[in-house]
């Protein structure tokens, strides 16, 4: 091999280690674009699809939100949303009206409320197979390597994207998750938002960022100017407290 050909080969390898390292899914293809603050700091310039991502944090469920209506954006699927009476307890029940702002229409949204977490893990596993589901989101304790594998292949199956939106405390043992995140709310916002860590990435870095959700444009966006003081939050509550 020539030296002027090393530069040409070496590049190729080393995209080839990357699709692997990031579970065999090639870099710029089949993702949803977030927004400029995020989509810069993947390594493949977006959240990719027919993909599995955990979410955790006491923000977790409005940022599991969020991602799925990015993966929702180009308006073909549904989204199947799954939960025990256990999680919608300790969450609260999906809200309408407070899904407007993340441009969710519920016209495309399959509520699925299980007996156990075992029936969660079935219904979204069947439902990534699926290539009419943009994205399934799961309510879970946790969830183990193997089975996290089984979810993985389901999504390389269809065409969607999988959010393990994680109820407990964030569990650092290892899953086939592509990346795993964790979502606080950032007090004093004017306006949705969080401050993000991607403390698990398959094939890049782990990061942190401050962002907020533009309304408009349905992405994420800079964080919007903070309010003087320290306060939760601000923005439409889109779930809704379940009595006891």
């Amino acid at each position: 091999m020539t030296t002027a050909s090393q530069p040409a080969w070496l590049e190729a390898l080393r995209a080839r280690v990357r699709a692997i390292e990031g579970g065999g899914i090639a870099l710029g293809r089949d993702v949803a674009r977030l927004g400029a603050p995020l989509d810069g700091g993947l390594p493949w310039q977006g959240l990719p699809r027919r993909a599995v991502h955990e979410v955790g944090g006491t923000a977790a469920s409005s940022f599991a939100a969020a991602l799925a209506a990015r993966f929702l954006r180009d308006g073909r699927g549904s989204l199947i949303w799954c939960q025990t009476a256990r999680s919608e307890q300790q969450l609260g029940a999906l809200y309408g009206p407070g899904l407007a702002p993340y441009g969710l229409d519920w016209r495309r949204l399959v509520l699925v409320r299980a007996a156990d977490e075992r029936e969660v893990l079935w219904a979204v596993e069947e439902s990534l197979r699926s290539p009419a589901v943009a994205c399934a989101v799961a309510e879970l304790g946790r969830v183990d390597l193997v089975t996290s594998r089984r979810l993985q292949l389901a999504a390389e199956s269809g065409r969607g994207a999988g959010i393990l939106l994680r109820t407990g405390v964030v569990d650092p043992a290892p899953n086939a998750a592509l990346t795993r995140w964790r979502a606080e709310p950032l007090p004093g916002a004017d306006g949705l938002a969080w401050r993000l860590i991607l403390w698990r990435c398959r094939g890049g870095a782990p990061g942190t960022w401050t962002v907020g959700w533009d309304e408009r444009t349905l992405a994420f966006a800079v964080a919007p100017g903070m309010a003087a003081g320290a306060g939760p939050a601000r923005g439409t509550a889109w779930r809704q407290a379940v009595p006891a």
